[in-house]
């Protein structure tokens, strides 16, 4: 990867002597009209544009970075705060799985109750028509 980006920076470096020895023409640069004025080596000028104009990509790129920092800090956060309701959500379902447990095996028991109070008025019922007989 060193070796790429040397290869890179050598090339526009090689490119901006380049540039620079073909376009040494004085030019006026008027930053605020009728106040300030430059005059400067083309080559300087267009170099100085490029230069600017690089710092303000990288401003833009790091005001990036910073943003999708603190938007990775809120996603943990809000993570985290998810994380901690699904764990509540799980001990109500845990709970609920028992009461309903419970409720299956109070239904069975009711089941089983009725079942017996029906074997027992049977048996009264032929005990008691033995005895009329």
């Amino acid at each position: 990867m060193r070796q790429i980006n040397f290869v890179i920076g050598f090339v526009i470096i090689f490119g901006l002597v380049l540039f620079s020895l073909e376009n040494p023409t004085m030019v006026m640069i008027r930053v605020v009209p009728g106040s300030l004025e430059l005059q400067l080596p083309l080559c300087i000028a267009m170099i100085g544009a490029m230069g600017f104009g690089a710092l303000l990509v990288w401003v833009l790129s790091v005001w990036g970075e910073i943003q999708s920092r603190f938007s990775k800090t809120f996603d943990r956060r809000k993570i985290k705060e998810q994380e901690k309701q699904i764990e509540s959500l799980q001990e109500d379902l845990g709970k609920y799985r028992l009461d309903l447990d419970k409720k299956k095996q109070l239904e069975k028991m009711q089941d089983d109750l009725e079942r017996y109070r029906t074997i027992v008025e049977e048996k009264r019922l032929l005990s008691s028509a033995d005895d009329k007989a």
